[in-house]
Formats: structure tokens, sequence, C-alpha cells
């Protein structure tokens, strides 16, 4: 037991709850930075993309949205991002929306 404590006083182990959550967030939003700047223009392109899907009766799926990109892009999607994080990086552009269905498949369309 002792060992533990001092594992946990010296930050070699952090202790569940809100500040693993807390470094968790900072972590996602380091990595959509890291993103950002190695594709300065990604935020831009998934606008344009989503330029006349404006209605939740038009939202691209989240596969549907990938491939779009890829084509309007001419490069991929960032290949190590999963979907998940791939939703989430794509919550953080201004304007996008997401929804789900009730199979959980994530829909997005723009509100401008």
């Amino acid at each position: 037991m002792l060992h533990i404590k001092s594992l946990f006083q010296q930050n070699k182990l952090s202790k569940p709850g809100k500040s693993s959550v807390i470094a968790r967030q900072y972590n996602a939003a380091h990595y959509f930075d890291r993103v950002r700047k190695k594709y300065p223009r990604i935020d831009k392109y998934f606008i344009e993309v989503l330029a006349s899907h404006r209605t939740p009766q038009e939202a691209l799926s989240l596969s549907t949205l990938k491939d779009a990109y890829r084509v309007h892009a001419d490069i991929k999607f960032p290949p190590s991002m999963c979907d998940l994080r791939a939703r989430q990086f794509l919550l953080t552009i201004p304007y996008i929306v997401s929804f789900s269905d009730e199979d959980g498949v994530a829909y997005f369309y723009s509100l401008r």
C-alpha cells in the first residue's frame, strides 16, 4: 500500500476522477491542435463539404463525410483518428453539429 501511495505522490499514477477527465480533454485538445497544424485547411474543407447540408434531413454520415472530404481536399482524413475521436474533432469546428440515429450512426450538418 505504501508503494502505491508513493506513486500517487510522485504523479506516476493519476487517481480516477475529475483530474483524469481533465487530462484526457487536454490531450484531445492538444491532439486536435497538432492535426490542425499538420492540415491547416482542414476546418475550411469540412465547412465547404457541409455547406450544402444544412438540415438533419440532408446530414452526412461520418463515413460519407470522410469520403467527401477526401474527394474535396484530395487528401485522406487523418488515418490514425478513430471514429469517436473524429466525431469529437468535427464538433470543435464552429457551426458543425451532429446527431446519432437509433443504431448509433453519427450524422453531421452545418448550421451556416
